[in-house]
């Protein structure tokens, strides 16, 4: 009790001594002593992708086939004040921060090929008063490969006042481009399970279809966050199937030509399950007016050790890009 009261005495005491301290300098805050004005940092690109343990931001950007395409990099003031004079910042090419990403979350990004890309310029000013600049990041999109999963790597090298952030001084950029159906569709249809029968399609969905390579695309149920097809149970919960995610090939004239599986052949996943197109459904992309891309009808299977184990017949209406 006695510890606590002596506690408590000095505490009522020592407000009064700060009190009359800050009158003549201030201890804390924008105006103390080491104080730091302006943080340099990489503005957020979207929604990171990567989790929030990794010391390296990720994030993934997707560019239509065309032969040129900008990616506007955002340099920021983040500090307690805006930039208090014309603030100078150069960035430049860092592609060892791809093996750090590679290494701390296991992933294989390949460096994305200097032929690609190419910078106006690598500096840029965050002017007096202001808390953003831009620097645009000039891309050939029509020229990226669909073989890996491509990324650049970036860092804040020097500013002409403030400091660079630790934490977003460095970032990784995933980039990768759409191609002809890549997009959001609302997904109508029928499916069913010819062995657990009280199982059946769950609809309408939304679903990503994404990029794969150049003529194919891979689905992404929006709702549940997964790369698989969502079943009703006869108990009306969702069920998903493991070892199987649909790919959708296509061809120039928009032909459905075949339906993989993401998870490998039947050979190739424990499950043995595969994809395999239906003959004899419609199987083609409808292109509007404009050449974009207006609905999907597609019918396909899923086998199981070489037996059609789910069948579908659907229709995907373009939402958005995606």
């Amino acid at each position: 009790m006695k510890k606590i009261v002596k506690y408590l005495s000095i505490a009522l005491v020592l407000p009064l001594v700060f009190t009359s301290c800050l009158k003549d300098k201030e201890l804390i805050g924008p105006d103390a002593d080491g104080s730091v004005a302006n943080v340099i940092e990489f503005g957020d690109l979207g929604v990171p992708a990567s989790s929030e343990t990794s010391s390296i931001p990720l994030y993934t950007m997707a560019f239509d086939v065309a032969p040129t395409g900008v990616l506007n990099l955002k340099l920021k003031c983040v500090g307690a004040k805006k930039a208090e004079s014309d603030i100078k910042v150069t960035i430049a090419v860092d592609n060892s921060l791809i093996a750090k990403y590679n290494e701390e979350n296991e992933t294989e990004y390949a460096e994305l090929s200097s032929s690609v890309y190419s910078f106006t310029s690598t500096e840029v000013t965050i002017k007096k008063g202001e808390r953003e600049a831009i620097l645009p990041l000039n891309l050939k999109p029509d020229q990226f490969q669909f073989d890996e999963d491509y990324a650049l790597g970036l860092t804040i090298k020097t500013v002409s006042s403030g400091v660079i952030s630790g934490n977003f001084g460095n970032m990784v950029v995933n980039i990768g481009a759409k191609n002809a159906i890549d997009g959001v569709y609302t997904v109508t249809g029928t499916a069913s399970d010819n062995v657990v029968t009280t199982n059946v399609g769950l609809y309408p969905k939304n679903i990503s279809l994404q990029t794969n390579g150049a003529s194919s695309v891979l689905y992404f149920d929006n709702t549940y966050g997964v790369n698989g097809t969502i079943f009703r149970t006869a108990a009306g919960s969702a069920t998903n199937y493991g070892n199987w995610c649909p790919i959708f090939v296509f061809d120039s004239s928009g032909k459905i030509t075949s339906v993989k599986n993401a998870y490998g052949t039947a050979s190739q996943n424990s499950q043995g399950r595969d994809g395999q197109l239906d003959p004899t459904g419609v199987n083609k992309v409808t292109f509007g007016s404009d050449g974009k891309v207006q609905k999907i009808e597609v019918s396909y299977f899923m086998t199981q050790m070489g037996a059609v184990r789910l069948s579908f017949k659907e229709v995907y209406t373009y939402s958005k890009a995606r």
